[in-house]
């Protein structure tokens, strides 16, 4: 083959590359889908804050973050939430009580090795995990669990276990034992109120507020939380799981401007 024969064949794949290339750039981009459906509850001065509602499996999930907002517009868009795809399955049993069972471990989001407790309730339908990097100085609260299938009738009580999250153990100077205590509540689905108590050796809550049975959440109208021995204001966000809310789940904050205060969560079983 001849130069002139080579230039002209280097030519036409040149010009067949740019027609498919110029193919691929006016086909349509895939949009990205949704992979969860949030609300912002609450946002702190410093953008923590509080986020509730489901991802695509219809897993109810409530969860405390940095950069609340960003993250809550990113998986309400398409961005990927790796909070969203904790498995408790991957965590090893350290402790199992007669309504919870405790995991530990560790798991990597966007390159940041993170800490990880969780507490699971004795049936099995809602999980409480808390993250925490004393590296970075960041964490996270996560309560999940399976959807909600109706709003029973009447009034029922509810046991399970209470915990502050204890993303700097050397602030205070406890250890995770100290940590979790027990959790006793009432939901009366027939007035749509409800009333919780929350202890551990350190901090005690006592809750009463509303439940919205349209959307299967609790939040509180009023909340003191005993805190080292100070009391201060509060707020409590749970939501209902399993077929007839067999199992509650949430997480409770001291209410500040800066989210810098206490915080935890709970979990518990129909008695």
């Amino acid at each position: 083959m001849n130069v002139k024969a080579v230039t002209l064949l280097a030519t036409a794949v040149i010009l067949a590359g740019c027609v498919e290339l110029d193919e691929l750039l006016d086909r349509p981009k895939p949009q990205l889908q949704p992979v969860a459906n949030l609300t912002v509850l609450r946002t702190f001065d410093d953008d923590v804050g509080y986020a509730a509602g489901t991802d695509l499996s219809g897993a109810r999930v409530i969860f405390a973050s940095e950069n609340i907002t960003d993250v809550v517009a990113a998986a309400n868009t398409g961005t990927q939430l790796s909070l969203l795809n904790l498995s408790v399955d991957e965590y090893l049993l350290f402790k199992k009580t007669s309504n919870s069972t405790f995991r530990e471990g560790e798991v990597v989001i966007e390159g940041v090795k993170y800490r990880v407790l969780v507490v699971q309730d004795s049936r099995e339908f809602a999980n409480i995990y808390e993250l925490y990097d004393s590296l970075v100085d960041t964490g996270y609260l996560v309560a999940r669990g399976s959807p909600l299938g109706t709003i029973p009738v009447g009034q029922f009580n509810y046991t399970g276990t209470f915990f502050e999250a204890l993303y700097d153990t050397s602030l205070r100077g406890d250890s995770v034992t100290n940590a979790f205590g027990t959790m006793a509540a009432t939901l009366d689905f027939e007035n749509s109120t409800f009333t919780l108590d929350g202890n551990t050796p350190n901090i005690s809550l006592t809750a009463d507020g509303a439940i919205d049975n349209s959307k299967g959440l609790f939040s509180s109208n009023t909340a003191t939380i005993e805190d080292y021995g100070t009391s201060k204001s509060g707020r409590v966000v749970g939501q209902l799981h399993g077929q007839s809310a067999e199992t509650i789940s949430g997480i409770w904050y001291v209410d500040t401007v800066t989210g810098d205060d206490s915080g935890g969560g709970f979990v518990g079983t129909q008695n």
